[in-house]
């Protein structure tokens, strides 16, 4: 297993984004070996925690679109860090815009988007991009 650099944008990351002490343990696990697909029990053997902490962050993250998962019948369910996600381990937010949401750095080409009449709003994650979705829905209209 690798070890994951600890880029400023990854710390920062696991700050803003992961509130629990075993999220923030197993984010480097997985983000250390971006290759390979994990069960929960191999997730929480390597992070130090509960199988049952590790299956639910597991599942916040595959939510999140911070890792892949998917479920070979017979065989259970399998994580792998999400490529998106790439520009945590690299730590290359040199240049990058920042997340209207968290503050966080924003790569080119992230796939998490949207549009404000004619302006690109980026977001470093998944997550982000539904906050500021739901929150657009919310407010009123400039029209009223």
């Amino acid at each position: 297993m690798t070890t994951v650099h600890d880029s400023d944008a990854f710390v920062r990351f696991a700050k803003v984004h992961l509130p629990t002490n075993a999220e923030r343990a197993i984010y480097p696990v997985l983000a250390g070996a971006p290759d390979r697909d994990w069960t929960a029990g191999e997730v929480a053997a390597a992070a130090k925690v509960s199988h049952h902490e590790a299956d639910q962050a597991l599942r916040r993250f595959a939510s999140a679109g911070i890792v892949d998962h998917t479920h070979a019948r017979g065989h259970g369910h399998y994580y792998r860090w999400h490529p998106d996600m790439g520009y945590l381990r690299e730590g290359a937010d040199d240049g990058a815009a920042i997340d209207p949401v968290c503050g966080m750095p924003v790569p080119p080409g992230t796939p998490h988007t949207a549009r404000e009449g004619d302006t690109e709003i980026r977001f470093c994650s998944l997550p982000c991009l539904v906050r500021w979705t739901s929150s657009q829905r919310r407010r009123p209209s400039a029209s009223r």
